[in-house]
This record gives structure tokens, sequence and C-alpha cells, in this order.
């Protein structure tokens, strides 16, 4: 004999710990000295560059072209390193609840 499981839909809000108003969850917020991506990035954007006899401006041109002949073969690195320097795209190219199929994209560049 089977028995069935009766499962509720609950709303997401319902597992949420509210902080108290005012009070933020990370007082002390980013440690002293602490670099982001960006910094750390722009450093180490110069240093290649250097080591290459190129402009920073250049080698990041160079690192765009090679990015997007690479992401024809694999998109991941290419869409991190755009997510972390421009930001992620505002709207997710499924529909909103996952259920819709991908857009499919063609990039085309000269």
């Amino acid at each position: 004999m089977e028995t069935e499981e009766k499962t509720e839909k609950r709303d997401k809000k319902d597992n949420l710990i509210l902080f108290e108003k005012g009070v933020s969850g990370n007082p002390n917020g980013r440690p002293k000295g602490q670099r982001n991506y960006i910094t750390i990035y722009t450093a180490a954007l110069k240093k290649l560059a250097e080591e290459k006899g190129m402009t920073p401006e250049e080698f990041e041109d160079e690192l765009e072209k090679q990015g997007l002949n690479n992401a024809l073969k694999d998109y991941r690195y290419f869409k991190d390193y755009r997510d972390r320097v421009h930001g992620s795209a505002k709207i997710p190219l499924v529909g909103g609840d996952g259920d819709d199929p991908p857009i499919n994209i063609k990039v085309t560049y000269a």
C-alpha cells in the first residue's frame, strides 16, 4: 500500500531570517587592505602588459579578442570575466521561472 505525502507550496520568504531594522548583517564590512577583483585584475593587467611590451589598453584588447575566440569553444571563462569586470546581465537569458528554454544568441565580430 502506497501512502501519498501531502506537500504544500511555501513562500520563499518563509525561510528568510530578517535583520533588525538599522542593523547591518556585516557590521565590520570588508577588512582593511583587502583588494577587490578589479584592483587585482588591473594590477595583473599592467604587469603582464609591461612584460609583453604593450600598453595595458592594448593588452586588454588582445585579451578580449582571445576571450571571444575561446568563447566560441567554451563560453565559461569569457562569461566569468565579463560578469566580474562589467557586471552580470540584469535580464536572465531564461524565463522567470526557469522552465522556458534558453535564448540562443549569435555573436558576430570582425
